[in-house]
């Protein structure tokens, strides 16, 4: 049995109608609520490694054992016939919000919003977007991320008239909307970063959509053997890994002799990815 307690980490008061979710590998999940004092109890749960979960709306979520968000942490071995103490001390959640607008300071609507953290990995540092939601602009443009943990963010904005497989025409030839970074920029690298503070609000992160001409890609693709095979081809931002040209991994399939175009892509730099027939992805 695992039992304890969940309380806010500001106020040490309980943390109501929280769940705790217990996970063993390869069996479904047990979840239980909290009470008013913030108690819970999960009851003949099967010996072995588990891994401990408690969220609620409002707060950051804790895997038991993390001393930070953004940590990792081990699983709990549990013995047959165990009782297990669990506490957990949630710490409020962020939200940033603003407005998205078009090059002409009108509202667009179904825009893709995300908070971006910077990561160091074995190949360079790189953006990875967290889980905040629902980070879809509405009729004003106007969009929320909420459950944000403490700390620093990029906001990025992929716009949905974004395909790279249709180009958008104006009198000086076709353009697309190009993924852009607060304050309204199309390079990771110039964009401004945003602290968010634990349960405070970040207002007013405004910024437009940036207007390129479209670049046509093309290319041809090869199996191992040098023969042409089928395959989708997307294009990936060499830095921010989930600002997808295509808004979503939408490619483009390869003909019969292993060719592609994607002719709208904004300028830039892109890691060209590529999935065959069998899901193997190849860069």
């Amino acid at each position: 049995m695992i039992r304890g307690r969940v309380v806010s980490a500001d106020t040490g008061t309980p943390v109501r109608r929280a769940q705790v979710q217990a996970t063993f590998r390869g069996q479904s999940a047990r979840i239980a609520l909290t009470d008013a004092d913030g108690r819970f109890e999960l009851r003949d749960l099967p010996a072995g490694s588990v891994v401990l979960r408690a969220s609620k709306t409002g707060f950051v979520p804790q895997q038991f054992g993390q001393r930070s968000a953004f940590s990792a942490s081990e699983p709990v071995s549990l013995g047959d016939g165990q009782q297990f103490t669990a506490e957990f001390a949630l710490l409020r959640a962020g939200v940033l919000t603003g407005r998205v607008f078009d090059e002409f300071g009108d509202p667009v609507a179904n825009v893709r919003v995300a908070a971006m953290r910077s990561q160091l990995t074995p190949t360079g540092r790189r953006l990875f977007a967290v889980s905040a939601g629902p980070g879809i602009t509405d009729d004003t443009g106007a969009y929320r991320l909420y459950g944000l943990a403490p700390g620093t963010y990029y906001v990025s904005a992929t716009p949905p008239a974004m395909n790279v497989n249709v180009p958008l025409l104006a009198p000086g030839g076709p353009v697309t909307y190009a993924a852009t970074f607060f304050p309204g920029t199309t390079d990771a690298g110039s964009a401004e970063r945003i602290t968010v503070a634990a349960g405070r609000d970040q207002h007013n992160i405004d910024f437009g959509l940036i207007v390129t001409p479209a670049v046509q890609v093309s290319g041809v693709v090869l199996g191992l053997n040098g023969t042409p095979i089928q395959a989708t081809v997307n294009l990936r931002g060499a830095l921010a890994t989930d600002v997808i040209v295509g808004g979503g991994r939408r490619g483009v399939t390869t003909s019969a002799d292993g060719r592609f175009i994607l002719p709208s892509a904004p300028p830039g730099s892109y890691v060209v990815e590529v999935t065959g027939r069998r899901d193997c992805p190849q860069s």
